[in-house]
């Protein structure tokens, strides 16, 4: 299915002429209309001629373009005269099909024997190109057919069935149209190959496990290449490529919202409703995913997924909503939620992560598949590791709370911002440990938090840690009495409005427990940092008075 797609897309990519490819060409042969020569004319240059491929020890001529064994009978090797017998016989059958003047003019040339002595730097691989009075024959739309026609025909006399076309076939044994991969071979990599013995099965070799006609492979090839060149329908994070296209031409920027996420664009984009002319139908127009990566020479194709255009927009709205916090309205690109699965100080953190990530994380916001528990495991053993003040990045917590989120007993506007109603006993704890540590920073203005000395056990065994933790902030709660009685009369009546909502303290959370544990933390941590900015605020308007 995947490279039928390709192939679709191929066929609506600006027209290339059918079997037709940018060639060095090095020299024009010169003729004019009555098949007299003129001579060599060196040209250096790229032209788009017709081509085929050919293995060596078959006679297989190019129309009005080849090496000067086929094209003018000149050559040291290997059947020379066959060679350029194929090629004016080629000739002939073009004429006899189209009746292009210029065509029988170097027909003419050819059959009378009159070739011109060839230069001395005219070399055996150089590619002559004939014109006729200054005119390129193979540019014209009678030759060009002509040339498709007599390609195709050739292409699916075989008796091999084409998986892309799924017509008969002389196969490809090889796939000479290379895809430039980041992290590939410099060469570039193919789709289909088989070198070794291993790769073979029922005696079939080189390409021939997966039979293709060489018209499919030229176009799955073009439209890989476009695909990649194109910076709006593909995405690149270590050494995968993701590929996203639809059937149909849209103007929408999918890698601007996933890659680089714009505000203004963003914004414009959620603020379009649904039956608006961004959001279409969610049946009209099929949209494609790929994720393929370079292994050596070879292609690997890691994920391949169909939908509809429609619902991707919809899944990429409920993405993006289900990153913000209140008063942090942003959502993070594919990349960095990915890098938030690494260690902090980690300069390369796409080498530090499974590669399975940024494909989990690209599903969910295209197809809404949902994340895997797996995933979230990693988060918060990660959140559990790292510093007290790496452990709650905006990354990190923008992804639990979207897997939060993908819960049935959830609902969309749901951890937004602190909720002191809620009495889930992992949210309520997840509070409770930011108003200790808030308490033991202004009783002593400890270095070294008891987050970071107690995180990990606190949110997976709350009953283990946290009447110890109770028992400990009497003390910074007695001193703060005597020291800032105020301070110290807010503090504990918040802390029991807090424990009133507990009945008693968990043995044991599970992993999405802890995620509730870790947005109940981040969003009482937010509340007091919030407290602290105005203070401050206060202070700086009470000295300019």
């Amino acid at each position: 299915m995947f490279l039928r797609r390709l192939i679709e897309y191929a066929d609506r990519l600006p027209k290339t002429p059918a079997n037709y490819l940018e060639k060095q060409v090095k020299w024009f042969a010169d003729i004019d209309s009555d098949g007299t020569w003129i001579g060599f004319v060196p040209i250096r240059k790229e032209l788009l001629v017709p081509h085929r491929k050919r293995s060596s020890g078959s006679l297989a001529p190019i129309l009005l373009c080849d090496k000067p064994d086929y094209a003018l009978g000149i050559g040291q090797k290997g059947k020379v005269s066959e060679k350029h017998q194929a090629f004016v016989k080629l000739l002939e059958e073009c004429y006899q099909a189209t009746g292009v003047d210029l065509v029988h003019a170097v027909i003419k040339a050819l059959s009378g024997g009159n070739v011109p002595p060839v230069p001395s730097d005219l070399k055996a691989d150089d590619w002559v190109l004939f014109r006729v009075d200054g005119i390129i024959p193979s540019d014209l739309n009678e030759v060009k057919t002509f040339w498709d026609k007599y390609r195709t025909s050739d292409d699916h006399e075989g008796e091999y069935m084409c998986i892309g076309c799924g017509r008969t076939c002389v196969p490809e044994k090889r796939h000479k149209y290379t895809i430039k991969l980041k992290g590939g071979n410099g060469a570039g990599v193919t789709l289909v190959s088989a070198n070794d013995k291993a790769y073979e099965s029922y005696s079939l070799k080189n390409s021939e496990i997966a039979p293709m006609c060489p018209t499919c492979v030229e176009k799955y090839s073009k439209a890989l290449n476009d695909l990649i060149s194109r910076e709006d329908t593909h995405l690149t994070i270590g050494d995968v490529t993701y590929l996203f296209w639809t059937k149909q031409e849209r103007q929408f920027s999918l890698r601007t919202l996933l890659d680089d996420p714009q505000s203004d664009e963003v914004k414009e984009f959620l603020r379009t409703p649904i039956s608006g002319k961004r959001l279409v139908d969610p049946e009209s127009d099929a949209f494609y995913l790929a994720a393929i990566s370079p292994r050596e020479s070879r292609i690997v194709l890691r994920y391949y997924f169909e939908t509809t255009l429609g619902r991707v927009q919809e899944h990429i709205r409920r993405w993006i909503l289900g990153q913000y916090f209140e008063g942090n309205e942003r959502h993070y690109n594919i990349f960095s939620l990915s890098a938030s699965f690494a260690p902090s100080k980690s300069k390369t953190p796409m080498k530090n992560i499974s590669p399975n990530i940024p494909v989990w994380l690209l599903q969910h916001a295209l197809t809404g598949r949902p994340l895997p528990n797996a995933l979230l495991r990693q988060a918060l053993l990660r959140i559990a590791a790292e510093p007290r003040e790496s452990k709650f990045t905006g990354p990190r917590m923008a992804f639990i709370k979207m897997f939060l989120l993908q819960k049935s007993e959830y609902k969309g506007e749901d951890f937004m911002a602190l909720d002191p109603a809620r009495t889930d006993p992992a949210y309520v704890c997840g509070r409770l440990l930011a108003q200790l540590e808030n308490i033991q920073r202004l009783a002593i203005g400890a270095d070294t938090t008891l987050v970071d000395r107690y995180y990990g056990s606190a949110s997976t065994a709350p009953a283990s840690v946290f009447n110890y933790l109770m028992r400990n902030a009497q003390n910074h709660l007695a001193k703060l009495r005597r020291d800032k009685p105020g301070l110290y009369n807010n503090l504990s009546r918040e802390l029991a409005d807090t424990c009133a909502l507990l009945q008693e303290f968990p043995r044991h959370l599970a992993a999405q427990e802890q995620a509730l544990f870790a947005i109940g933390f981040y969003h009482q941590q937010k509340r007091i940092n919030e407290r602290i900015q105005q203070t401050v605020e206060n202070k700086k308007g009470e000295q300019v008075q």
